[in-house]
């Protein structure tokens, strides 16, 4: 099972990183936030959960990643 973490970059069209789990996709768009030319847009669960965005800062925040 994967996770998709959504992200866009400048002048590019949205597209996703495959990830072996919640954790591993939470961690990488912590990492990604850091960065000013990538923007995080969600994370999609293998079942369809959607994790926004607010709700990703709020983890990486509470895990000390950003």
């Amino acid at each position: 099972m994967s996770w998709k973490l959504w992200t866009i970059k400048r002048s590019e069209k949205p597209g996703f990183q495959r990830l072996e789990s919640r954790e591993d996709a939470l961690h990488r768009a912590c990492d990604l936030l850091q960065q000013i030319h990538v923007k995080v847009i969600r994370i999609e669960g293998p079942n369809g959960e959607r994790i926004a965005l607010a709700e990703i800062e709020k983890w990486c925040r509470a895990n000390r990643r950003t």
